[in-house]
Formats: structure tokens, C-alpha cells, sequence
């Protein structure tokens, strides 16, 4: 899947629903970083997508167990 960015406003948020729909995410995870997924979270969980916020250390944590030691 290609790296893509979405702008955190309603029209974003909007494409960002359609583009995980059409490439058939299960599941849109987000990492819990200073309020950027505040709108974000609560607009795809009405519109059905299935998401969830995680703790960015534990993002972090992960990324270095499987050897990936760039930024996540």
C-alpha cells in the first residue's frame, strides 16, 4: 500500500474513509499523539470504519522488536 496523507479537517477525513474502504482496511489505527486524532478517531468510528488508538510508545516498542528503527 502507498504512503498517503490526509489534511485533519472534515474533507480529509472524509477521503481518508474512502481510501481505506476501497483498499479493504479492516482496521485504522492511530497513534494517540498530542490531539491530531481527536477529530479524526470519533468521525471514522460514526462513519462504521472499524479504528483504534494506540499508545505511541508502545508503537515505538514494537517498531524496534521488529528491527525497525526509523521513525513509525
Amino acid at each position: 500500500m502507498a504512503d498517503c496523507r490526509f489534511a485533519n479537517d472534515e474533507a480529509g477525513i472524509a477521503a481518508l474513509a474512502d481510501w481505506a474502504g476501497c483498499h479493504g482496511a479492516g482496521l485504522v489505527v492511530m497513534e494517540a499523539s498530542g490531539g491530531v486524532e481527536q477529530d479524526a478517531f470519533p468521525a471514522l468510528w460514526q462513519a462504521g470504519m472499524p479504528c483504534a488508538l494506540n499508545n505511541p510508545k508502545a508503537v515505538r516498542r514494537f517498531a524496534e522488536a521488529m528491527g525497525r528503527l526509523e521513525k513509525t
